[in-house]
């Protein structure tokens, strides 16, 4: 961002805060899917200018989706469990252990992305 003839000099330090300040509400105005009115709303409410406010949020409205992209290639992040089945079987007698009265359970959960399979778990107590 290009300062303003009206806006004072600042130093090298308070420079790299502002940049990792914007980049911060930038990463996670972009996780939580604000518009770009929502975070003018938010520089204004900590004391940024509105006409300021206006063009960072701007640019953050121009690089919103770059952002949300590179976080869904890099992020490591939980799979969304949007199904679940579950079976209990009562095993009278194991042939292998001979443990009698033993229930087991058979959970399977299915997730939101298309290249995941779902994930299958059984055990019993």
């Amino acid at each position: 961002m290009v300062p303003d003839a009206a806006s004072p000099a600042i130093g090298a330090a308070a420079a790299k805060q502002l940049y990792a300040s914007l980049c911060a509400l930038f990463l996670e105005a972009s996780k939580a899917d604000e518009s770009a009115e929502n975070v003018a709303t938010i520089l204004e409410e900590n004391g940024v200018a509105t006409a300021r406010a206006a063009k960072i949020s701007a640019s953050f409205n121009v690089n919103k989706e770059q952002i949300r992209w590179t976080l869904r290639c890099t992020g490591i992040s939980r799979a969304n469990v949007v199904g679940c089945s579950w079976r209990l079987d009562y095993h009278v007698r194991s042939s292998a252990t001979g443990v009698e009265h033993v229930p087991v359970y058979f959970v399977s959960l299915k997730t939101k992305e298309k290249r995941s399979v779902g994930v299958r778990w059984s055990g019993g107590l």
